[in-house]
């Protein structure tokens, strides 16, 4: 048998450090390594999350209260699989392991009609099981958006932001860069009254996903057979898991949203059971702008440092929905 490149000290808090067999890195994102790996005795393959190391235990536990509730009630949420003393998550060497089981699909196509209303439908299911959670209460390090510090967090500052606009002086692909600094300024001072104007609607609150896009799905024949990467989990409006997967789902090439998919998919999440309320109809698209707004300033702040960054990419996220601030879902 291979020797298994992780460390047997670790792997025995589940006791599998005589029974590996195989370990096969996979992509996982940015916040964590993701391993497959295979135990002898028949056993179905398994998970390994290795969280990076400024996540902290506190963080991932609270992370998975959430997710094993989840997992309780439905079998397409990966549940943590407690170690030999019963705890969910370790820290070994300075970084969080979890494990699960592995579960085996593709990522679903947003462009396949099927795949759509699969990932519909999956939402309405979640939503339902988050509603039947008990008491939840606000994970800490992940408030809800409107209580977020868009100015000065833990993904960027927005004085790092301007300088490193300011300073590259540059013309990158016809990226105007005082252009782009204005219009962030603009949609950061514009958040409050959105969020005040949100905050006196009727919009429902419970644990969301908070990252619901094809990269954390995995389907078999047309169906989700998995949400993953429940790392920004938190407690917040409904409306916000819905805008996101409405804009990943009905997002096109050329950085638009195509209404009448957008349309489509929330008619397969009320089918399937989801609610859309009218007030939440009335913020989809503010918040989809908002999420938009934050993936801009996300990017940035990587570039800040020292990142490469996508100017495509970003500047069609924050003009997306140019021309439909108008326009009802």
């Amino acid at each position: 048998m291979p020797a298994s490149p992780l460390p047997p000290d670790l792997l025995e808090h589940w006791r599998l450090a005589s029974r590996v067999r195989s370990v096969e890195r996979i992509a996982g994102g940015e916040l964590k390594d993701v391993y497959r790996i295979e135990v002898e005795g028949g056993s179905p393959s398994l998970c390994l999350r290795l969280y990076s190391p400024e996540v902290t235990l506190e963080t991932v536990a609270s992370e998975l209260r959430w997710v094993d509730q989840f997992a309780s009630r439905l079998p397409e949420v990966p549940a943590s699989i407690p170690t030999a003393g019963g705890d969910r998550c370790v820290a070994h060497a300075g970084r969080v392991a979890v494990f699960t089981a592995f579960i085996e699909g593709d990522h679903p196509d947003r462009r396949l009609a099927q795949h759509r209303r699969a990932a519909a439908r999956m939402l309405a299911r979640l939503h339902d099981a988050a509603a039947r959670i008990e008491a939840p209460a606000p994970r800490r390090g992940y408030p809800a958006w409107r209580d977020l510090d868009w100015w000065r967090n833990g993904w960027w500052k927005w004085r790092d932001v301007q300088r490193f606009l300011e300073q590259t002086a540059f013309d990158v692909r016809g990226v105007d860069a005082v252009a782009l600094e204005a219009r962030l300024l603009s949609g950061l001072e514009q958040l409050p009254q959105l969020f005040a104007h949100a905050a006196r609607m009727d919009l429902p609150e419970l644990p969301i996903h908070n990252d619901y896009f094809e990269g954390n799905l995995l389907q078999r024949d047309g169906e989700i057979a998995g949400v993953v990467d429940w790392d920004e989990t938190a407690l917040d409006w409904r409306a916000w898991d819905i805008a996101n997967a409405t804009w990943s789902f009905s997002r096109t090439d050329a950085h638009a949203i195509d209404t009448n998919i957008a349309q489509a998919f929330l008619a397969d999440y009320a089918n399937a059971g989801g609610s859309v309320t009218g007030d939440e109809r009335l913020v989809l698209l503010p918040l989809i702008g908002a999420r938009q707004l934050w993936e801009t300033l996300y990017e940035l702040g990587r570039a800040c440092r020292g990142f490469s960054v996508d100017w495509d990419y970003l500047i069609g996220n924050l003009t997306a929905l140019d021309g439909l601030a108008q326009e009802r879902l």
